[in-house]
């Protein structure tokens, strides 16, 4: 099994005092080395740090984010790699099940046909209305249907793979349905949308066999354990590795639902570059409070 876990400082960081932050970014360094551990054991499977882009659309606290990928057998053992980390109770935590993309795939196309075959079931009246909210949309992209299907290349990224000699650009793209999906989509929209949803998977795998996405997963439906929440399933996740914010454009611009998601971005960094940066702002902090 693989899991995806996204690690966050606390939303009131910003407002603890020095020795409350110092004693985290300790912490930091602990965890770099409690990672570098776990991968000489075969347990991380990747880890990235992440630059200095937080977001365009609104201001948020510039705080520290780390991607990690475990493999685990048990989920007693990744709860027992989760009791080991150090920043465990001092910052936040996203987990994804990771799910592979030709099992999706799989799913989503025989989605589409269970969706049209209820909603149909024999009325023509229906079968009409389908067809004109389909005709609102877009025509299946000329690449539908005309890919080899594989899974991505996925190397295994740890640590001294500093990329900043070639400047390659990595951004980890997570989407999902929209909000409107969930009480404001009536069958016929949801079915659609479904129909659009297969075209990612054609999309994903020209972008894997043209070599700009490196890494992609969908994902399982594990939501929130606290919280009450839509049901976002939707693409899942992919890693694009370019040269340029101009490239990223392009590539990230012929999405087919790209208009029609919610979707987050992160600009990844080496862990060892990562680890280097942690330790300025742990001596930077120390400073402070000489």
């Amino acid at each position: 099994m693989k899991v995806m876990v996204l690690i966050t400082a606390p939303e009131d960081y910003i407002s603890w005092d020095l020795k409350k932050k110092i004693d985290r970014q300790e912490r930091v360094m602990e965890w770099h080395t409690h990672i570098r551990e776990l991968a000489a054991e075969g347990r991380v499977l990747n880890v990235w740090g992440t630059r200095s882009f937080t977001s365009r659309v609104r201001p948020v606290h510039a705080v520290d984010k780390r991607v990690v990928v475990y493999s685990f057998d048990t989920f007693s053992d990744f709860d027992r790699m989760m009791a080991m980390d150090p920043l465990r109770d001092v910052s936040r935590y996203q987990t994804i099940a990771l799910k592979p993309l030709s099992e999706d795939r799989k799913e989503d196309i025989g989605r589409v046909e269970v969706l049209r075959a209820n909603l149909i079931s024999g009325r023509a009246e229906t079968q009409s209305e389908l067809n004109r909210e389909r005709a609102r949309f877009y025509l299946a992209p000329s690449y539908v249907g005309k890919q080899q299907y594989t899974d991505p290349p996925s190397p295994t990224i740890l640590f001294d793979n500093d990329q900043s000699a070639d400047e390659k650009l990595e951004v980890l793209v997570f989407s999902t349905n929209p909000k409107e999906f969930v009480g404001q989509w009536d069958d016929v929209r949801k079915t659609v949308h479904a129909e659009m949803v297969s075209y990612w998977h054609d999309y994903i795998a020209k972008m894997i066999n043209d070599g700009i996405v490196t890494h992609a997963w969908a994902a399982h439906d594990f939501l929130d354990r606290d919280y009450y929440t839509e049901h976002e399933k939707g693409k899942g996740a992919a890693i694009y590795r370019v040269d340029s914010w101009e490239e990223f454009d392009e590539a990230f611009g012929e999405d087919p639902i790209r208009d029609y998601s919610s979707s987050s971005t992160v600009v990844l960094k080496d862990a060892t570059a990562q680890m280097e940066i942690d330790q300025i702002a742990l001596d930077a902090l120390k400073n402070r409070l000489r």
